[in-house]
C-alpha cells in the first residue's frame, strides 16, 4: 500500500483515534499519572474518539463541521495544557503534541477530499 494513498492516512489516523479511546478508557479508571481530568470527561472522549475513527474511515460529508469543532476544542484545550506543563515545569507535553499534529493532518486530508468529492458530484 502506497503511503501517498490518501485512504492509507485516513486509516492511520482512524486507528490513532481509537489508540486515544483506549487511553480515555484507562483515564476513567483513574490510571494516568498526573492526568486531573474527571472520569465523565475521559468517558465523553471515548464516545467521541470512535465516532471520529468512524469518521475519518466513511468520510460522510455533513460530518466534517463536526470534525472541526472537535478541532478547535482540542487545538485551544491541548494548547493551554503544552503552554502550561512547559512553563510549570519545563516538560514538552508529548500527547498534546501528537493530538495537534494528528487533528491537524486529519483536517487537512478531510477539506481536500471534501473538496475532490464535491468537484466529483458537479460533474
Amino acid at each position: 500500500m502506497a503511503v501517498n494513498n490518501r485512504a492509507f492516512w485516513f486509516r492511520v489516523l482512524a486507528v490513532g483515534f481509537v489508540l486515544a479511546a483506549i487511553y480515555h478508557v484507562v483515564g476513567i479508571f483513574g490510571a494516568i499519572p498526573g492526568n486531573n481530568s474527571p472520569a465523565w470527561r475521559h468517558g465523553l472522549f471515548v464516545g467521541i474518539d470512535l465516532v471520529a475513527a468512524w469518521y475519518l474511515l466513511k468520510r460522510r460529508l455533513w460530518m466534517l463541521p463536526l470534525y472541526v469543532l472537535l478541532f478547535v476544542q482540542q487545538a485551544f484545550s491541548h494548547s493551554q495544557n503544552a503552554v502550561r506543563l512547559w512553563r510549570a515545569k519545563g516538560l514538552f507535553d508529548f500527547i498534546s503534541a501528537v493530538d495537534l499534529v494528528g487533528l491537524t493532518f486529519g483536517l487537512i486530508l478531510l477539506l481536500f477530499d471534501a473538496r475532490d468529492r464535491m468537484r466529483k458530484d458537479e460533474i
